[in-house]
């Protein structure tokens, strides 16, 4: 249950994840003969907020108390879950042996991430996660562990992480959030002196490369001016939900966008590369 095929179930004769990335016209099967395909055609891409791991534990309970689920990883850090509360359907724990597809805000994190499900009864679940984190992880030591967070976010569907403000005990090497209502994903992560890395956000790093985006605001189209052509363009909602990308096949620096199924809200438009980061941001307003 919540735990991904690993394509050497008995009898499983296909297993094909769509997961390649958002503008690959691959899709690669998983089994073994693999009959691998290719898209035809505009197919509409979507990340999945499925609460799917690599591994999962879990637990349907009438009563909590005293009850705690933790998850080691490959890296030597661990997720525990406990102090469970308003007496869910169910509790699960799940880990991802990747890194997540989208890494906007967090800037140094191991290549795996952990999820909490809950199937809720009236009252949305609360409870505590306790994240005991290793130097053997390869983001930590001595030196960056006092700026060491876990970020968070809704699902895989959500683009951005948001910082949890978990408590750092640097003795016990922990990261402690009580009160957690319903479900999320938790990544660690060590942030840049300056938190540079931070791109979807009101304050935009300075080393960014702005798009100039008109007009704005806007109800049908939008043209974006200093595309790197050589780059996807991605816009999302100021959720960090992923609503469209375009892989920009012809190579252009000026690019004209019909925005017009976009409902009224601030959308934020980027391009990412290991040295640069194009962003900008508009408003669909109708």
């Amino acid at each position: 249950m919540y735990k991904k095929l690993t394509g050497s179930e008995s009898g499983l004769i296909g297993n094909w994840r769509a997961d390649e990335s958002y503008v690959s016209t691959t899709v690669n099967d998983y089994t073994i003969p693999s009959e691998n395909g290719t898209i035809v055609g505009a197919v509409a891409k979507l990340s999945s907020g499925a609460p799917i791991g690599d591994i999962s534990i879990y637990s349907y309970l009438d009563d909590y108390t005293g009850l705690s689920l933790t998850l080691n990883s490959p890296g030597g850090d661990k997720l525990k879950v406990n102090k469970i509360g308003n007496i869910p359907h169910g509790v699960h724990l799940y880990r991802v042996n990747s890194e997540p597809y989208s890494t906007l805000v967090v800037n140094d994190y191991p290549d795996y991430y952990f999820g909490v499900f809950t199937a809720d009864d009236a009252l949305a679940a609360k409870y505590t996660i306790t994240y005991t984190y290793s130097f053997s992880n390869g983001v930590v030591d001595a030196v960056n562990e006092i700026d060491a967070e876990l970020y968070k976010r809704i699902d895989g569907s959500i683009n951005t992480w948001t910082n949890l403000n978990a408590l750092l005990n640097t003795t016990t090497d922990r990261l402690t959030k009580k009160n957690i209502s319903t479900r999320n994903e938790y990544i660690f992560n060590v942030k840049a002196p300056n938190d540079a890395k931070g791109i979807l956000s009101e304050t935009i790093a300075s080393e960014n490369i702005q798009l100039l985006i008109y007009p704005n605001p806007s109800s049908e189209k939008i043209t974006v001016q200093n595309v790197n052509p050589l780059l996807p363009i991605i816009i999302s909602d100021i959720n960090g939900k992923i609503v469209l990308e375009i892989a920009n096949e012809n190579q252009q620096i000026t690019y004209n966008i019909d925005v017009s199924n976009l409902t009224n809200g601030v959308y934020f438009v980027y391009q990412m590369e290991s040295n640069n980061n194009y962003t900008g941001k508009f408003i669909i307003q109708k």
